[in-house]
């Protein structure tokens, strides 16, 4: 499912990206713009249908979003179980919900092969002050004076709904403005 060929950028010899190659167009005189997709940047095409899950096994659920990938998942994350709701979205967006969910991190190594693993608990590194830097541009909106914070929470009830009553004539995909 990956675009063209593999392009390593690798300055001072330390890998920094490995992506693939989606156009290369010549701008004039030895100017080239090279347009190219991370290994999850290959996720923002084609949608994950989302559900209601019950604890269901993480595993599952990251089987359906890398479908076609080639990826190992760390055995700490694959029994953690998943409750609540995926909307209908993009596969990266619900991918890095379901990172967020299961405490865990992706890597993909130069030839594109995705590591999903728990997150280490340990402070690994401190961002020292001499290593942050004043400048860019910020751009300032009107003030927040307050936050109003909602939590939903979706599960499966007994109760039967009616959605849908006309008649279909073949196969036909319906989607709701909201988990049904």
């Amino acid at each position: 499912a990956r675009p063209g060929r593999r392009l390593t950028i690798s300055p001072d010899g330390d890998r920094l990206i490995t992506g693939w190659i989606e156009s290369v167009r010549h701008q004039g005189g030895s100017r080239w713009k090279i347009t190219a997709l991370s290994v999850i940047g290959q996720f923002l095409s084609g949608r994950h249908m989302g559900g209601i899950y019950e604890s269901v096994p993480s595993a599952d659920v990251y089987a359906e979003l890398l479908q076609g990938t080639t990826y190992v998942i760390d055995d700490a994350v694959a029994k953690a179980t998943v409750s609540g709701y995926l909307p209908i979205a993009v596969r990266r967006d619900n991918l890095m919900q379901l990172l967020m969910v299961t405490g865990a991190t992706l890597r993909a190594d130069e030839n594109g092969k995705i590591y999903i693993s728990a997150m280490n608990p340990n402070v690994s590194g401190v961002i020292g002050a001499d290593r942050c830097y004043i400048g860019g541009s910020v751009e300032e909106s009107t003030p927040v004076d307050g936050l109003q914070l909602t939590e939903h929470n979706y599960f499966k009830s007994g109760e039967s709904v009616v959605l849908f009553e006309d008649g279909v004539d073949g196969e036909e995909f319906l989607e709701f403005s909201e988990p049904h």
